[in-house]
């Protein structure tokens, strides 16, 4: 197709590919089945959709939304239902977003007053602890099972670094 596709992730059980895709002057979310290549449109807004994660069950889609009115939100879709929740909504960029292994954290990264930080939130968008100390420009964002780790990647001047934090401590 002639779309710009990005932010691939596969569903926990390999079955469907979830993506965000540019078309028609705004970015939404797609899910296309691996063996019937059968594609369904999660989102269909003139928002910015992006930072898409399936559920550890693969049950429901997390998605970040930025808005015309410039509010940065993050949804909970059901697949199951085709039901959208928002759960946390702010004035300030907001960057990834998955979630742990369990189900019942969120991740994300979100600049405020021109410092990144990485953050949590639960399921239902409360409870939110800064789990940096240095506000730095953090991309690539890698949370994975085990969840005693964080990897990511931390954008300088003089090039890329990659770094990892132990979330035990």
């Amino acid at each position: 197709n002639d779309v710009f596709e990005s932010q691939i992730r596969i569903s926990p059980d390999g079955s469907e590919v979830l993506f965000s895709a540019f078309d028609e002057g705004s970015r939404d979310i797609y899910v296309v089945g691996v063996d019937s290549y059968t594609v369904t449109r999660i989102t269909e807004t003139n928002d910015y959709e992006s930072f898409a994660d399936f559920s550890p069950d693969g049950r429901k889609i997390l998605y970040v939304r930025e808005g015309e009115d410039f509010s940065n939100r993050i949804f909970v879709y059901n697949l199951l239902t085709n039901e959208e929740k928002e759960i946390y909504k702010t004035s300030l960029g907001i960057n990834n977003g998955m979630w742990d292994g369990e189900g019942d954290n969120i991740l994300f990264s979100s600049t405020r007053d021109g410092k990144t930080n990485i953050f949590t939130i639960d399921k239902n968008g409360k409870n939110e602890v800064k789990l940096t100390k240095k506000n730095l420009d953090y991309r690539n964002i890698i949370w994975p099972d085990i969840e005693k780790i964080l990897a990511f990647s931390i954008h300088r001047n003089d090039g890329d670094v990659l770094a990892v934090m132990d979330l035990s401590t």
